[in-house]
């Protein structure tokens, strides 16, 4: 087949080109020209990947079409990408979603075999020529995840706030489920923005400040909102 490819240009330099068919599949460069010569390599990566899971893939050839090209403000230096492709606009089918489900656990599953080969006395490493250490990049991954999820709420407006506070409600009151069935009394760290040092956590101690955290703005908001 021919995969059909978007190609976002940053203003201040740089392309990603995304493959539509191939959801997570992508190609990075510089320029336009090193873009096209990168496509049909990552195109094949991508493919051999999901065949060493068990995909099913028909042909060895690999083609693909440039069908549109959009400017964006995307910081390509930093890796960002804001472009809204025009298959995102279509709804996210339940067949569609258990497919890329199964993509995003085998990659999971990856990352949580590479981990499996880390010392705890390593993760505070920081490769040559990059801004995170190694724990770091994993705690990005992991926020960059939940965040994708949020904003898929609309924020602005009442009925979405109140889906998006149902939500984070079952969030947190699984994780603390979970501690409570476990009794787990492990002396974790909370690392707030800004704080000048980490702040020893405990299952407990959330607990306390989940029902406080709460309370306290609530009252802030009744407050303002009467005033």
């Amino acid at each position: 087949m021919t995969y059909s490819v978007v190609l976002e240009e940053a203003r201040d330099g740089g392309f990603t080109a995304w493959v539509v068919e191939l959801p997570g599949c992508y190609a990075r460069a510089p320029t336009r020209e090193q873009i096209e010569m990168k496509l049909s390599a990552e195109i094949r990566h991508f493919r051999l990947w999901r065949q060493s899971h068990g995909d099913s893939i028909q042909g060895d050839d690999v083609a693909f079409e440039i069908v549109s090209s959009v400017v964006t403000e995307a910081n390509a230096a930093d890796g960002d990408t804001t472009i809204l492709l025009d298959a995102d606009r279509a709804a996210l089918e339940p067949m569609e979603w258990r497919r890329t489900e199964t993509w995003l656990e085998d990659s999971r599953q990856e990352l949580l075999h590479f981990l499996q080969r880390v010392r705890n006395e390593t993760l505070h490493w920081t490769p040559e020529g990059s801004r995170r250490s190694l724990q770091q990049s994993i705690f990005h991954l992991a926020m960059v995840e939940i965040m994708y999820a949020v904003w898929t709420f609309d924020l602005h407006s009442v009925h979405g706030l109140k889906e998006f506070l149902a939500w984070t409600r079952r969030v947190a009151s699984t994780r603390m489920r979970e501690l409570a069935d476990g009794s787990h009394d492990q002396v974790t760290v909370a690392d707030w923005a800004g704080a000048s040092q980490p702040e020893e956590w405990t299952a407990r101690k959330a607990a306390r400040r989940l029902l406080w955290h709460g309370r306290l703005h609530l009252r802030s908001l009744e407050r303002r909102f009467r005033e």
